[in-house]
């Protein structure tokens, strides 16, 4: 999806460039950025690793997973944001998990049969889901000002 986008691939560098210039901290960009910032990291680990890579990462400021949930809420993948918010509660029954990695891990080590199918069904609905690169660019287009691209 993203080698076929220009406009989504200039938006993402775009985004990506002024979050270096805010120092890497996601929540001093401007909304629109914020959620491309969000999703793009979250569905390019998720592509490449699968959920599992995705809770073995722990994300520069470690922001709550809650921010990746409603980023994808917010370009309107909300199966997903549901999908992906109720296998953390699942696999993670702690609170706050995005900042405890060791207990990620040792959680993730032993999951049970009824933790790994529902792991397997959210892997199943997100790792490829080219819907959400669209959806992506979607929201590029809707607040193509902030991202400083052009029709």
């Amino acid at each position: 999806m993203l080698d076929s986008n220009p406009e989504l691939n200039r938006a993402i560098e775009f985004a990506l460039n002024r979050l270096d210039a805010v120092g890497g901290d996601p929540f001093r960009l401007p909304s629109a950025l914020r959620v491309l910032v969000f999703v793009h990291a979250a569905q390019g680990i998720i592509d490449n690793g699968g959920l599992q890579y995705f809770f073995e990462v722990d994300f520069p400021g470690q922001p709550s997973y809650s921010n990746f949930f409603q980023a994808y809420r917010a370009i309107g993948a909300i199966d997903e944001a549901d999908a992906l918010e109720g296998i953390v509660d699942v696999l993670f029954p702690f609170p706050n998990p995005e900042l405890h990695q060791p207990k990620r891990d040792k959680a993730l080590e032993c999951l049970s049969e009824t933790q790994r199918l529902g792991r397997d069904r959210v892997d199943e609905l997100m790792v490829g889901n080219g819907s959400i690169w669209e959806k992506l660019a979607k929201h590029v287009a809707l607040n193509r000002a902030e991202f400083a691209v052009e029709s």
